[in-house]
């Protein structure tokens, strides 16, 4: 049926990590989240993350990144997006070609931050930190996104007290504060 001698091996590799079912995948990078996703629940770790390389239009290489430790994702991150400033994703061998990946992967984060803190009553800094590595964004880009929405008057930021903060202190977790969408 089919003539390629490793596509024995590949299918019963994908058939163990999706339990049988496989499924279509609509490209390359559909299917690099896709096992991303699956491993990670079969290795049962909090952090994960992948990095591709793309070589031309047909070949693609990923490094695939698994951790409970969040100051190794971190790290992690900081690799990825020293060498994409611009999707922390991939790089494509040949860079002065269009990449794979989708532009404007910071477009839309912002969004996805307000929409965090607007889910509950508020959350705090610890909170927001962690929301930002989980989908794979640096703490710079979180507190960037912050420092928008509060210059929007989308959200406000309190410590402990009730006050106002003066930071959003993503890095101290010694201090905490309440990030709370403002009401309008």
């Amino acid at each position: 049926m089919n003539d390629f001698k490793g596509a024995d091996s590949i299918r019963n590799f994908l058939s163990k990590i999706f339990a049988e079912k496989i499924p279509v995948f609509l490209s390359c990078e559909d299917f690099i989240n896709e096992i991303k996703h699956s491993l990670r629940n079969i290795v049962n770790t909090k952090f994960s993350s992948s990095f591709t390389i793309e070589r031309d239009a047909h070949n693609s290489y990923c490094l695939l990144f698994f951790t409970n430790s969040e100051r190794g994702f971190e790290k992690m991150l900081e690799t990825k997006w020293s060498l994409d400033e611009t999707r922390g994703q991939g790089f494509r061998l040949d860079c002065l070609q269009t990449s794979m990946f989708k532009a404007g992967v910071l477009d839309n984060y912002k969004g996805k931050v307000f929409n965090y803190i607007s889910s509950t009553l508020s959350r705090n800094n610890i909170e927001i930190k962690l929301f930002g590595l989980e989908n794979e964004y640096l703490p710079k880009h979180t507190l960037e996104a912050l420092r928008e929405l509060k210059k929007e008057n989308k959200i406000e930021v309190i410590d402990e007290s009730g006050k106002p903060a003066r930071s959003f202190y993503l890095s101290d977790k010694n201090r905490k504060v309440n990030i709370l969408r403002k009401e309008r």
